[in-house]
């Protein structure tokens, strides 16, 4: 396990910045609650004004685990009472595991906020095989994805020459970011509170179907995706990627014979 960063952003209200406390209380499984400082602390005015604070909890999530339960309190907001806000967070974990496939990982840490403009982001620095399936996965954590308005969409730039709608049964092409919390088309049944709706906050993982090599093709170094809207406002926080890359797996494989039993020759 290599990263663990945690984020809590906030949407002001009445225009204000609620930057405020930058302390909350995380609790693992059913311990006690612990205080949790920020690393690092900003205000962004583009778009919405709004606070986002992020931590780093690697000793923290590596002490509790598989299979553990992260409970946060205490997220500091002035937004209570009146329509259109927001206060979401999210931990971001990064792991290596000897017995999978090679991949190359991105995770694209920043704020845009997406509106009447795309926003297109561009990765590289991997190499798919050369031969065979290729394939990848697509993270995202993104802000007031509200359901129901419509316009919302992830693209990707095929192999055709054009862009291709990333989508699922959860996150239709139109309305990508619409308040889900999921692992390729299946909602995470561990939320407390469980809502399908979960305020504004969408966490997604997307694992196309690129069977046919339309989203990437072999022996590919880069590729870009975009965020578009028609009809809503949103800000996308964390994108990430995960890749299959042609790397020769190269094992060392010792074993030790016993040597029989010889007869000297000499002297005789």
């Amino acid at each position: 396990m290599f990263a663990n960063n945690m984020g809590w952003p906030v949407l002001g209200g009445n225009g204000t910045s609620v930057q405020g406390n930058a302390n909350i209380k995380l609790r693992v499984n059913s311990g006690s609650y612990q205080t949790i400082v920020a690393d690092e602390k900003f205000t962004n005015t583009t778009g919405y004004v709004s606070y986002h604070n992020f931590k780093n909890i690697t000793n923290i999530v590596k002490a509790a685990g598989t299979k553990a339960r992260f409970t946060l309190a205490d997220i500091p907001t002035d937004g209570i009472g009146v329509s259109n806000k927001w206060a979401n967070w999210s931990i971001v974990v990064v792991y290596g595991n000897e017995l999978e496939s090679m991949r190359q990982l991105t995770v694209f840490d920043g704020l845009s906020n997406v509106s009447s403009s795309p926003v297109n982001v561009t990765i590289s620095g991997f190499l798919t095989p050369p031969t065979g399936p290729v394939n990848f996965e697509i993270g995202n954590f993104t802000h007031d994805g509200d359901r129901g308005s419509t316009g919302d969409q992830m693209l990707w730039f095929g192999t055709s020459g054009s862009y291709i709608n990333m989508s699922n049964g959860l996150n239709p092409n139109n309305d990508v970011m619409n308040g889900t919390v999921s692992n390729k088309g299946v909602l995470n049944p561990y939320r407390l509170p469980n809502l399908n709706n979960t305020a504004a906050l969408d966490a997604d993982i997307y694992a196309p179907d690129n069977s046919l090599k339309t989203f990437l093709n072999n022996s590919q170094t880069s590729a870009t995706f975009r965020l578009t809207t028609g009809g809503d406002v949103y800000l996308t926080q964390m994108l990430s990627t995960a890749i299959d890359v042609f790397e020769p797996d190269v094992r060392v494989d010792k074993k030790c014979s016993p040597i029989p039993a010889l007869r000297p020759i000499w002297p005789r």
